[in-house]
């Protein structure tokens, strides 16, 4: 099975059950997942603020925990030129700029307005959503996807999550088809 390099929005590294699940997918060798160091400050400025209750230095853990165990996955910012990746959004022309830059040719974003088809085919880009790449690796590796949900909510100590409660917390961050598509094979779990 080839492994899928994608670029990785700030908002898919906010939910953290999706941010988890997506560093287990790359571990499980499915995907290679790819950053910068504003995507990465980007989501940490977001769980901040979404979650002010959360000590700020266990948001900062978190988010150097994910750049320590995937160091390969940085992209610098060094030398992009904005003005080459046209977009409504400022932040998301570095996005593009340094999705370009990586081995990976598509950007996973929930905010695929801001990824204009123009710009992303002027560079060989495409974007999508996490929902459509999920349900994607379930298609092509559903034994693995599985696996790993199971290993995921296994290790939910506080609070424990069933299964149930990971796929719930999924479909509310906006992966309602891979939900259902896990609740439909439940049987199988």
């Amino acid at each position: 099975m080839t492994i899928l390099p994608v670029f990785l929005d700030a908002n898919t590294l906010v939910p953290i059950n999706l941010t988890d699940l997506l560093l287990r997918l790359a571990e499980a060798k499915l995907i290679e997942v790819f950053w910068s160091k504003t995507v990465l400050a980007d989501a940490m400025n977001a769980v901040k603020r979404l979650r002010p209750e959360l000590p700020v230095a266990n948001i900062a853990g978190r988010f150097a925990d994910m750049a320590e165990a995937f160091p390969e996955a940085m992209v610098s910012e060094e030398g992009i030129s904005l003005a080459d990746y046209p977009s409504p959004d400022p932040d998301d022309r570095l996005v593009m700029g340094c999705a370009h830059r990586s081995p990976a040719d598509l950007i996973i974003t929930s905010n695929l307005v801001h990824f204009p088809t123009a710009t992303l085919n002027k560079h060989g880009l495409w974007a999508q959503r996490p929902d459509t790449l999920l349900l994607g690796l379930m298609d092509s590796a559903p034994d693995i996807v599985v696996e790993v949900l199971h290993e995921l909510s296994a290790d939910m100590k506080n609070p424990p999550l069933t299964v149930t409660d990971v796929i719930d917390s999924l479909a509310s961050a906006g992966m309602p088809r891979f939900a259902d598509v896990l609740r439909a094979a439940a049987v199988e779990f």
